[in-house]
């Protein structure tokens, strides 16, 4: 997989973009986790 220049740029500077993506996605990945979680434990009873 290759990556722009640009983009490189943007991950290393931490572009505004980039910032709102990471956030929403570090929230997803929160999400998800919480709810695998919680599954896990409901099979586990």
């Amino acid at each position: 997989m290759k990556l722009g220049l640009g983009k490189i740029r943007d991950v290393l500077t931490g572009s505004p973009e980039q910032e709102k993506k990471n956030k929403a996605e570090a929230k997803d990945v929160e999400a998800r986790k919480e709810k695998e979680e919680e599954e896990e434990e409901k099979e586990e009873e």
